[in-house]
């Protein structure tokens, strides 16, 4: 932050003392939007749906832009962009100006320049790499504030960063870039969007709480109720109070009413869903129905009040079922969790190369490459002891030799056996821990090229082929294993894992209807390292053991990093993801004045997102405009599952 604060300040010194000429503009921007109907958005404050037309923002902004020469450099001219930003009926966080977001004070300031043959931009600001339609494949620099999706305009959305960006022109007539700038990471709604410096967070049910585009991936990390960093805290307080119900497990294993958890502790959890005290009676789950809402609360995910359900989970423990209560003691010895950011974003540490050339056939292209830090931030989920020493999980199989009846049939091995994880460092185990989200931006490597071609048709006329490509080195993807999740090894069952992508977008753009631009696209995302594998998690232990029998079928695999949730059984990503895109421009009025767009993406799996968007000039400063947001299909795609936050919008800006 000291390097940001001191170029920024010379270059707004620059701008204010030492000019030939100064050029002040600006624009006022006012934004109401509101939503399309009722419902119950993924990040809803409460369980009370939404009405049709509530507001979902009322956005005010106004940018200054500060243009001219500066007499300190020869022949250099300085930029600078501020904005004041403010939101009344936005959540906190979200409502007034924030660092490292669309919504920061100081938008942009830099200086242009020259040495030798080199032009020379050196400050806050935006490199502009890819041509996509609705997504940014080449746009590997700058990193997006994605708290409105992709609703906004890219300019705006697109987070300026401090760098000194250098260009050559070659004698081959091509264009060398040269850049080295500071690294941040996207910002998505539910994970703690704070200010640069405020980097650690104790558990909070309430941070983000009613924003309208949390997506079920993010929910899952930090949601009130489905996410694993609020039910951690839930777990550990039902686990600290499980050793006095612990007699409601009945004869049939064996102990007596009043029986500790260490007592039982390798009976798996699911016998507490599953088995019942005696013949046609209900499960032993109904008996801890009132414990459970009346502890934990009735917003709490970590028991199903409709019962246990794996194949149909709404809760964690329908995913955890074989928990043994020794692992449940684990959780009631720890002190709880934690979301903690480690992003670097207060040094230069990316870098970044781009050649543009022609070849004679008139094909323009790119090759650009970058490394430097993920602007996708990666979380990963570890147990930390008070100390902070990271521990390690260790898992034993335990054979109780306990004479048991399930389900009022013999165990054919004479026991229940018993997988137990427990947090241990160096051997040792953790009396106290924490459990711990922590979200970094990690290195990687991307090697990616672009090109356009214009192909002169009869029938449509120019029509411009075009394409990019993105090959992405050690790209961080979720994976999950649901072996390790059944038994309750929570920081096991929750990776992310390095591995390769490729990404690629085929378009082409024709005009018709005399000036309407039409752009169709294919996108296409490849994990080259996809993982869909059995879980080894039991491997050691063969079909008669009475957990294996109960664990088999479980799997390690890829997750989908948008729409994983509780609610989905953690859903399973696909290994080659696509989808596809058309797109609408048209001018109208007398001269062309106004303006119409539509976009309509389509997404594997049947997800769909449609924005149209217009504006109407009243005259050369003032602009109306509106905008329809609606997003259906599938709920389990990136998409669909925004349905409830299909939204119209209005809005009004002024130039000055």
């Amino acid at each position: 932050m000291k390097l940001q604060i001191s170029i920024a300040s010379a270059i707004l010194a620059l701008s204010v003392s030492a000019y030939s000429e100064v050029e002040v503009t600006g624009k006022y921007t006012y934004e109401y939007s509101a939503f399309d109907g009722q419902g119950n958005t993924i990040g809803a404050a409460s369980s009370q749906a939404h009405e049709k037309y509530d507001t979902l923002k009322s956005e005010h902004s106004a940018r200054i832009y500060l243009d001219g020469d500066t007499d300190l450099i020869p022949d250099s001219t300085f930029h600078v962009e501020l904005q004041a930003f403010r939101d009344p009926g936005s959540i906190e966080n979200y409502d007034s100006q924030t660092p490292l977001t669309q919504r920061e004070v100081l938008r942009e300031a830099y200086i242009d320049t020259n040495h030798n043959d080199w032009a020379i931009r050196a400050g806050k600001q935006q490199v502009v790499w890819g041509k996509a339609d609705g997504m940014k494949l080449l746009d590997m620099i700058n990193p997006t504030d994605f708290s409105e999706m992709a609703q906004n305009q890219m300019e705006d959305s697109r987070i300026p960063l401090f760098m000194v960006n250098a260009e050559k022109q070659l004698e081959d007539g091509g264009t060398f870039q040269a850049i080295l700038s500071q690294a941040s990471e996207n910002k998505f709604a539910g994970l703690m969007n704070t200010a640069p410096g405020v980097r650690t967070y104790s558990t909070n049910k309430s941070v983000d709480q009613g924003h309208p585009f949390i997506l079920k991936g993010i929910d899952t990390i930090t949601g009130k109720t489905k996410g694993f960093l609020n039910i951690a805290p839930d777990m550990m307080q039902f686990a600290a109070n499980m050793g006095g119900f612990a007699g409601m497990l009945g004869p049939d294993y064996g102990y007596t009413t009043g029986a500790s958890l260490n007592q039982w502790q390798t009976v798996p959890f699911f016998h507490i869903f599953t088995d019942t005290a005696t013949a046609n009676s209900t499960p032993y789950y109904s008996q801890f129905v009132g414990f459970s809402t009346s502890s934990l609360g009735q917003d709490s995910a970590v028991m199903n009040t409709a019962g246990y359900s794996p194949t149909n989970p709404n809760a964690v423990f329908d995913l955890m079922g074989g928990t043994t209560a020794a692992t449940m003691g684990v959780f009631a010895s720890a002190s709880g969790s934690e979301y903690r950011k480690n992003i670097i974003d207060d040094e230069p540490s990316n870098i970044a190369f781009k050649y543009n050339n022609t070849t004679q056939s008139g094909t323009n292209y790119s090759l650009a490459l970058f490394h430097g830090r993920d602007v996708n931030p990666t979380v990963n989920v570890f147990w930390e002891d008070s100390s902070g020493n990271r521990l390690t999980t260790a898992s034993s199989w335990n054979e109780d030799g306990v004479n048991a009846t399930v389900q009022g049939a013999q165990d054919s091995s004479n026991d229940l056996g018993g997988y137990i994880v427990a947090a241990t460092l160096n051997g040792s185990s953790a009396t106290t821990s924490k459990l711990v989200f922590e979200e970094t931006n990690e290195k990687i490597t991307n090697i990616g090229g672009a090109f356009d071609h214009t192909i002169d048709t009869d029938t449509f006329g120019p029509v411009v082929i075009r394409g990019e490509g993105l090959y992405q080195h050690d790209v961080t993807s979720p994976v999950i294993d649901r072996g390790h999740m059944f038994v309750g090894d929570v920081a096991n069952a929750l990776k992310m894992v390095k591995g390769d992508r490729f990404k690629y977008v085929i378009g082409a753009d024709i005009t018709a209807m005399t000036n309407m631009m039409v752009s169709l696209q294919f996108i296409q995302d490849r994990n080259l390292d996809y993982v869909d594998e059995a879980s080894t998690a039991l491997n050691s232990h063969d079909s008669s053991d009475f957990m294996a029998s109960h664990y088999s079928g479980h799997r390690k695999y890829t997750a989908d990093m948008a729409t994983m949730h509780i609610t989905n059984n953690l859903q399973k990503a696909k290994k080659n993801k696509e989808f596809y895109t058309l797109y609408l421009s048209k001018p109208f009025g007398s001269s062309g004045q106004h303006r119409w767009n539509n976009l309509f993406l389509y997404e594997e799996g049947d997800g769909k997102w449609n924005k149209f968007d217009v504006e109407y000039a009243l005259d050369d400063v003032t602009v109306l405009t509106g905008e329809l947001n609606r997003y259906f299909g599938d709920e389990n795609t990136q998409f669909g599952q925004l349905k409830e936050s299909s939204n119209v919008q209005v809005g009004l800006k002024y130039l000055f």
